[in-house]
């Protein structure tokens, strides 16, 4: 049998996410335009920066079983409040994402990760709604996100956020990243 149209996504939880915090805390105060460490002096961000893109490139390795050199092409804070969402979206001109979770309660909003093969399912899922009713035809994998999860996913998902249903602010680090080289992969 070959299982075809697998898609890897890894969730990390982050050992040490109360300083990484703190430093991603220093690059919001300090404010920035592209990258979440435009602020800080060079070394610094670039140790920072060199965390998330070491995640990205072993989750390569293990899906490829090779090296392969990315950069972070853009990255952003998502500050969401009560009631905050996400639509269905992707990020096509980059070749992977991560979001890291800064500050989550319960209820502020699952991430959906929407099934590229489309709705129509092999074997259907199905989902008790709100109302406590059966819900077919939902073809995204839920993932409820905690203070330090790292998820990464290649940019092609369409990706969602629920509606942050608590009375915090949940905030997010985006992160898109490019092949730094494509002769790399010849």
């Amino acid at each position: 049998m070959i299982n075809l149209f697998s898609t890897p996504i890894k969730i990390i939880s982050i050992p040490n996410f109360q300083e990484l915090n703190k430093k991603i805390g220093k690059c919001m105060s300090v404010g920035f335009k592209k990258n979440f460490n435009d602020g800080l002096p060079k070394d610094e961000a670039d140790q920072l920066e060199k965390i998330f893109t070491d995640e990205i490139e072993l989750y390569l390795k293990e899906i490829t079983n090779k090296k392969i050199d990315i950069e972070l092409a853009k990255s952003w804070t998502s500050i969401t409040d009560k009631y905050g969402f996400n639509t269905p979206h992707e990020h096509s001109s980059n070749n992977v994402v991560a979001v890291y979770y800064i500050k989550t309660f319960n209820k502020c909003g699952d991430l959906l990760l929407h099934d590229p093969r489309g709705m129509t399912n092999f074997l259907p899922s199905y989902e008790i709604n709100t109302q406590n009713s059966l819900v077919d035809g939902r073809s995204y994998y839920r993932i409820t996100p905690k203070v330090g999860d790292l998820i990464i996913f290649p940019a092609y998902i369409v990706h969602s956020v629920e509606p942050n249903m608590s009375d915090e602010t949940r905030i997010s680090l985006a992160l898109n990243f490019r092949y730094k080289d494509y002769n790399q992969f010849k």
